[in-house]
């Protein structure tokens, strides 16, 4: 197996530009997905009685998702009818959102405004009591030693979503990663070198051992160094996350690694290799959720589907360790899913190989 092993880092030597391609797209992505989720905020129009629609824009003056601006209620549904703008907020006795939008969209606003109309409704319905009972307002009363502050429940202010558009650029690429070392297995075939590993001392164990262990060598460096790369230019920490990041992506290569057997089992050429490598990865990428979180995906189906997809427990994984500062112990279900489905993957990919070329 180290003779495989001594071998593949010679070619790798003198054909290192896919590998490093590859890197540099991940780190192109991830900074230009990441950068525009950092810095995207979604402007929402306030109309209704001026004193009314101050008092909530200052409830909602720290969102920084949204940008809230006062606006005449003509001008906001003629907006809305061009969609120039998804929804405008109309406020009254009650708060009310006016949208042409889907339901997905308008989770993160809907909370938001919800506490911040939940805020005045209390501080109304205080002021109505304190004057009931002596005379004044409470905003008019004078404390020397209370301080009466409220805080707007919002879950996400501290997730950076950063992590989402690196991972997921990730784990997309790193299928094309390994494509090009199990696309090795079509040339050996097609200039017989196969045959010399097979009349070698070498059992087809330490073959494919010396194979598998190369790949997921290869996708451990990839990660290493977009992590590394990541935490000096990009800020993110990964100090306290490393292990379970690391285990999870080894069991995702492996995993890929046993898909992509099996489209050599099945396919004739480089060509057809490489079209299959890019229709798997990209379909896997779109179910699994590395273009964009599955918290918006509506649809029961591809929910449903998503759940066959190694990618998705893959990211989901990752996710919540960095984005959710949740433990390796939570992910343990997670992993061991990976596992089960890298074990059962690695075998029929093995055994379809070895027949292939044979």
């Amino acid at each position: 197996m180290k003779s495989i092993l001594w071998l593949s880092f010679i070619k790798l030597k003198r054909n290192s530009a896919p590998y490093l391609l590859m890197i540099g797209l991940t780190l192109m992505f991830s900074f230009v997905i990441g950068l525009q989720t950092q810095s995207s905020t979604r402007e929402v129009a306030v109309v209704g009685e001026e004193h009314k629609v101050q008092r909530l824009i200052e409830q909602l003056r720290d969102q920084s998702s949204f940008t809230f601006y006062i606006e005449k209620e003509d001008e906001a549904q003629a907006a809305l009818k061009k969609g120039r703008i998804g929804e405008y907020i109309v406020v009254s006795d009650d708060v009310t959102i006016i949208t042409l939008s889907e339901e997905a969209e308008l989770q993160a606003l809907i909370p938001v405004v919800t506490n911040a109309a939940y805020q005045l409704k209390v501080e109304q319905q205080f002021n109505e009591l304190a004057n009931d009972i002596i005379g004044k307002p409470l905003s008019e009363l004078e404390f020397d030693q209370i301080q009466l502050t409220t805080t707007p429940h919002n879950i996400e202010s501290n997730i950076d979503f950063r992590y989402q558009a690196l991972f997921g650029s990730c784990l997309f690429f790193i299928m094309y990663t390994l494509g090009y070392t199990v696309k090795e297995f079509l040339r050996m075939k097609r200039e017989r070198i196969w045959d010399r590993y097979v009349f070698s001392p070498l059992s087809k164990s330490k073959i494919y051992g010396g194979f598998l262990t190369f790949s997921v060598i290869i996708g451990l460096i990839h990660i290493a160094i977009v992590l590394v790369v990541a935490q000096t230019i990009f800020g993110l920490d990964f100090s306290k996350t490393w292990l379970a990041i690391g285990i999870t992506m080894m069991l995702y290569i492996i995993v890929s690694v046993g898909w992509l057997l099996l489209l050599v089992a099945f396919v004739q050429t480089d060509t057809q290799f490489d079209l299959f490598v890019s229709l798997l990865s990209v379909s896997m990428a779109m179910l699994g959720g590395a273009y964009w979180p599955l918290e918006i995906v509506t649809s029961d189906l591809l929910l449903t589907i998503s759940n066959a997809v190694p990618l998705t427990h893959a990211l989901e994984s990752i996710k919540a360790v960095t984005m959710y500062e949740q433990s390796l112990e939570d992910i343990v279900p997670s992993l061991a899913l990976l596992t089960f489905i890298g074990a059962v993957i690695i075998t029929f990919g093995i055994q379809f190989v070895d027949k292939r070329m044979k």
